[in-house]
Formats: structure tokens, sequence, C-alpha cells
């Protein structure tokens, strides 16, 4: 799982690929912890999935994309640069 390009302005694709039906939570944090959007919340079927999160409206600076599966967790930082 990676959010490419990174830094990004104004927008990031996130990929992840789930091996079975998977339920996936998105979710995106400034750099004080706060949710900033909740990009995801639902059940994506096996394969590779793509997402892009547009931030034209959100300030430069460091962001926390945390990406939740089952019992897997993975936290990218992404850097907005306007």
């Amino acid at each position: 799982e990676n959010a490419y390009p990174n830094p990004f302005n104004p927008s990031t694709t996130f990929q992840f690929s789930l091996p079975e039906f998977s339920e996936v939570i998105l979710t995106i944090y400034n750099a004080k912890g706060q949710v900033v959007e909740n990009l995801i919340s639902e059940i994506y079927p096996p394969g590779v999935h793509r997402l892009r999160w547009d931030a034209a409206e959100k300030a430069s600076g460091m962001y926390f994309l945390r990406f939740q599966t089952g019992n897997y967790t993975r936290i990218q930082k992404l850097v907005l640069m306007k």
C-alpha cells in the first residue's frame, strides 16, 4: 500500500491489494492527530484497488493516511505542497 505521488499537489492516489473480501477503512489525519477526512469505510472484493484523495481545499503540510483492514493497520505520511 502506497500513496503516489508523495509529496503531492493537489491529489494523490492510494493503491492497495486484498487477498479476500475485507472491510477497508481509510482515514486522513492532520499533524495534530485530528481526523481531516474519512475516505472510505466499506467492504472491498479481492484484488488491487485505487483511491484518489483530492486535497485541493486543504492547507499545505503534513498529513497521515491510516489504512485498516481486519487485523492489519498501516500509517503513511503524506506531504501536500502547494
